[in-house]
């Protein structure tokens, strides 16, 4: 019976495991294109009879490299689900620090002799090793008869090439349609329900007030018409994202009241998918008056009085 294997290592790891093809990248998003190397080196690896490897780092690259947070299209959470759900046998999770200052020769020969690996599926781009001085050029010279190497040429769709750097273009400007026909999903941020001033709930809204479990591309502060996921229903939403103006509330939130619900969800892992923008974050004159609108909105949603892209 199927089941993924995943493995934290470090620089020291020295496993004992069957060889494995290993797909290599940062993979933020797991969009067509980095599903494109996954499906191959899936594929493959079940014809050549090995196992079918991903490397992920902890955090992305980035983060570490210009010392700065990286926003996310995905957690590491969410991305071991989708390459389970691809079939992969083994993942492979280490810090990025742990791996950051190896020459790109030494990192090949950690994959070949700490990792058992005999093979890497990468993209076009693909950068490694220190300073990122090693490319594909330097992989192509690893290629024998005991090493693949394949290489994936840039994944277009409808004549875009695809990339996490265009998508998380395409969510700030608010366009996600386009965002995940490049995802090739929804573009759900995960969080957990925590608790918040319960005014929605004193103003006849109650509302889910979420944590989100990393630093994710956001749309533009508003209203949106949105999905919830909890466990294994989905459920229609008017989610708020922003500040909240009247209130002169500082940070930025985000709120779902969930349409037809009333359970009690505190600490429970949420799923939020924004569908459409209805309107933007309004300083009213009065809670009345934020509250008359909110009612408003909630009724356009759950009625789907609203236009789609």
């Amino acid at each position: 019976m199927y089941k993924m294997k995943v493995i934290n290592i470090d620089k020291n790891a020295k496993l004992i495991i069957e060889k494995s093809y290993i797909a290599l990248g940062n993979f933020d998003g797991l969009h067509r294109g980095h599903m494109k190397i996954i499906n191959n080196l899936v594929d493959q690896s079940k014809k050549d009879k090995v196992k079918s490897a991903v490397l992920l780092f902890e955090s992305h690259t980035n983060n570490s490299i210009y010392l700065s947070k990286q926003k996310q299209l995905t957690t590491l959470d969410q991305k071991i689900k989708i390459l389970e759900a691809s079939e992969v046998d083994l993942v492979f999770i280490i810090n990025f620090d742990e791996i950051k200052n190896f020459q790109a020769e030494d990192f090949i020969y950690f994959l070949k002799d700490n990792l058992n690996v005999c093979g890497v599926f990468v993209g076009y781009d693909y950068s490694f090793g220190k300073e990122a001085r090693g490319d594909t050029s330097l992989l192509k010279s690893f290629a024998k008869n005991d090493f693949l190497v394949n290489i994936s040429k840039a994944e277009k769709f409808e004549s875009e090439v695809v990339s996490s750097t265009i998508i998380k273009s395409y969510i700030q400007d608010n366009k996600l349609a386009q965002a995940e026909a490049l995802l090739n999903r929804p573009y759900i941020l995960d969080g957990k329900v925590v608790p918040g001033k319960k005014l929605g709930s004193t103003l006849g809204f109650p509302t889910a007030n979420i944590q989100l479990a990393t630093d994710y591309v956001f749309p533009s502060e508003g209203v949106y018409a949105s999905e919830v996921f909890i466990g294994n229903k989905k459920y229609i939403a008017a989610t708020s994202l922003g500040k909240n103006y009247t209130l002169d509330e500082k940070d930025l939130k985000i709120e779902a009241h969930i349409i037809n619900f009333n359970e009690n969800i505190y600490n429970k892992d949420i799923g939020i998918h924004f569908i459409k923008k209805i309107r933007p974050m309004l300083k009213f004159s009065s809670t009345e008056e934020m509250t008359k609108n909110i009612l408003k909105d909630i009724d356009l949603i759950k009625n789907g009085k609203f236009e789609l892209e």
